[in-house]
């Protein structure tokens, strides 16, 4: 192989490595496996340049598509929508000589790789959290690779022998004694709202998706708890929460450990959508269902969508040699001391990407009933301080919104002040103008009094002339008659 690329479902997730800082992890240490069976350090895809020196990059696949609305994570996609130039344009990166180290190809991407010619190795994280250590499921679309895997699957009494052991384990330290739940109940696993194996088209399914089931399950079983998925919160979902609240039959269990669930005689039944937890619930003696159905086929016969559990294996130059000489390539012996890399410590690999899930309710704590005791009481002091907490969160929001109801109405008060001072001087200037036009109508009267005071005082003096005229005229007149 000429390239060994490692790489995510980038339809689905982007490359950027802090959207699933994991991925990085197990690619870091599958390389050194990798490289010390072929010599050959393998490559992230954003790594990988074409013939022009130009970097692969997962926006202008989509835009060669003429798509533009991508998400960074949990992308819906429309297969059909993807067209010849996006795919050509991927294959100018990788061919037939290209091997992919996978993290979790959707079935697209896997049907699409296999249609041109790509061989890949898929992993995935196996659904089975029993053992000592995390491990996977790995798949390929290689069949000759796929025989190569199958020398290496765990066996199957391996699983049901974990799977008695906790059963017997949280019996016997009376771990499911005081649980709070009825004898011959149904445990409805739930989901994080957003994920691959309940993705459906373009939506992400739910328990609200199926509400003639669960009234099916509710006249069959004495109680239905719904547990939801530890990262719930991170990621609420409306839709589950209306549906819990307007549905009495389903209880809302939280803070019980789920393998505690599967361990306790009084659960009968477990169902979800997909979750990983049915496939477990087998190996505790319950009855199990998908809703939805299961997100891959478990050592079964090869298919596209079969996966073969490996445990730590993968950490070996020597499964490499295996997976690539299946592969017709001519893979030099390698160093026996380094057959096996990876120390199989129990939960080295667990530890290091800090996926404990519920196996720390079963795995190192139950080696210590005290320990798992001492947390018990420390959870429930934190929690009864998140609680005061929360309760005095309530006060402060409820008077805070006092508070701001009381802005509203000042503010409305301040409002009306306004318009009626608006009002005030609209009259103040309505009157200046008034009275500044009385002041020149009295001023116009006072000049026209005054015109006729002068013009009367010129008739008065004029008529004394005339009288005085006459006078005088009568007494000249009186001289010369004598």
């Amino acid at each position: 192989m000429k390239k060994i690329v490692f790489s995510n479902d980038f339809l689905f997730h982007g490359q950027d490595a802090s959207l699933a800082v994991w991925h990085d992890e197990v690619f870091a240490l599958l390389s050194v496996a990798i490289e010390s069976a072929t010599g050959t350090r393998p490559v992230s895809i954003c790594e990988v340049r074409d013939k022009s020196g130009e970097c692969f990059s997962r926006n202008k696949f989509f835009e060669l598509s003429g798509i533009t609305d991508v998400a960074p994570s949990y992308n819906i996609y429309d297969m059909s929508r993807i067209t010849d130039d996006s795919w050509r344009y991927l294959k100018g990166f990788f061919g037939e000589d290209t091997l992919f180290v996978a993290s979790e190809f959707g079935m697209d991407l896997r049907e699409k790789m296999t249609a041109m010619g790509i061989p890949y190795v898929n992993f995935w994280f196996h659904p089975y959290k029993l053992l000592n250590d995390a491990f996977f499921l790995v798949g390929t679309n290689s069949e000759a690779v796929f025989k190569a895997l199958e020398r290496y699957k765990v066996p199957q009494a391996r699983l049901r022998f974990y799977g008695e052991y906790y059963v017997h384990l949280a019996r016997r330290k009376r771990f499911v004694d005081k649980l709070p739940i009825e004898d011959g109940c149904c445990v409805f696993i739930g989901q994080t709202s957003k994920d691959q194996s309940v993705a459906d088209g373009g939506t992400f399914l739910n328990i609200s998706d199926y509400p003639e089931k669960i009234a099916e399950l509710a006249r069959q079983y004495s109680r239905i708890y719904y547990v939801p998925h530890p990262c719930a919160k991170a990621m609420p979902c409306e839709e589950v929460e209306r549906f819990l609240a307007e549905t009495p039959e389903v209880e809302v269990l939280e803070g019980v450990p789920t393998y505690y669930l599967l361990a306790s005689p009084k659960v009968k039944k477990v169902v979800a959508l997909s979750s990983s937890v049915v496939y477990e619930a087998q190996f505790f003696g319950k009855e199990a269902e998908y809703l939805f159905r299961p997100l891959f086929e478990i050592d079964g016969e090869f298919s596209l969508n079969t996966f073969v559990s490996v445990y730590q294996d993968y950490f070996s130059a020597a499964f490499w040699r295996d997976i690539l000489s299946a592969l017709g390539e001519t893979v030099a012996a390698g160093d026996t001391r380094d057959e096996t890399i990876m120390a199989r410590d129990a939960e080295m690999f667990r530890d290091l990407l800090g996926i404990p899930f519920g196996y720390r309710y079963l795995g190192r704590l139950e080696r210590d009933e005290d320990r798992l005791t001492a947390h018990d009481r420390v959870y429930a002091k934190l929690s009864g301080k998140f609680a005061e907490l929360a309760a005095s969160h309530g006060q402060l929001a409820a008077r805070y919104d006092q508070l701001a109801a009381s802005r509203d109405r000042l503010a409305a008060s301040h409002r009306n002040l306004a318009a009626g001072h608006e009002i005030l001087v609209s009259h103040h200037e309505g009157l200046a103008r008034a009275h500044a036009a009385l002041d020149a109508a009295h001023a116009d009267l006072n000049a026209r009094v005054v015109d006729q005071e002068r013009r009367l005082a010129a008739l008065e003096n004029n008529f004394f002339v005339r009288n005085i005229m006459r006078v005088c005229r009568f007494f000249r007149k009186s001289r010369q008659d004598r």
